[in-house]
């Protein structure tokens, strides 16, 4: 398992209360898709270090269990993984309900607070947790909570 420390990290600090900003992310090569705006469906988005280690594989592949009958939330994955990585993780975990999406330019590390400014953590981003509402208020946010989620009492944010 790979540590960083909070000096590890950089970007604006999100609060909870606080409107959640827009960021440039993509879906494959070709697909940018904008998160954290507001939306039809609150959305869970959950930075990464990376899909490759063991403790993030298991982070999504048991919220995607968790929420796999949630219709009002988009379960949104975002990682620095290359596109060929992402796509077979998604084959080999039958990652279906979950959106798996890169931040290749750094938008949202950057504006979420979870980008690694160390050069041997550049190709990762810091683990966070972020619930932002229909109307782009962040719910809750926690740059540490990824590898703790099985602890956040996700039915005291209203999905509905």
């Amino acid at each position: 398992m790979i540590s960083y420390t909070n000096e590890n990290i950089q970007g604006k600090r999100r609060v909870n209360g606080g409107e959640a900003p827009s960021a440039r992310v993509y879906l494959d090569r070709s697909n940018q898709h904008i998160i954290g705006m507001m939306a039809v469906n609150v959305q869970l988005i959950v930075s990464l270090y990376s899909i490759e280690e063991e403790n993030c594989k298991e982070i999504i592949v048991d919220l995607e269990e968790y929420f796999k009958d949630e219709k009002k939330l988009n379960l949104i994955f975002v990682v620095k993984n290359s596109f060929e990585v992402i796509e077979a993780f998604k084959i080999k975990n039958n990652i279906v309900r979950s959106i798996i999406v890169q931040d290749s330019k750094d938008d949202f590390g950057k504006k979420f607070g979870v980008m690694l400014n160390q050069d041997e953590f550049k190709e990762h981003m810091a683990n966070g947790v972020f619930i932002i509402d229909k109307e782009a208020q962040i719910k809750y946010r926690n740059h540490s909570a990824a590898n703790y989620f099985r602890y956040i009492n996700f039915t005291s944010y209203s999905i509905s």
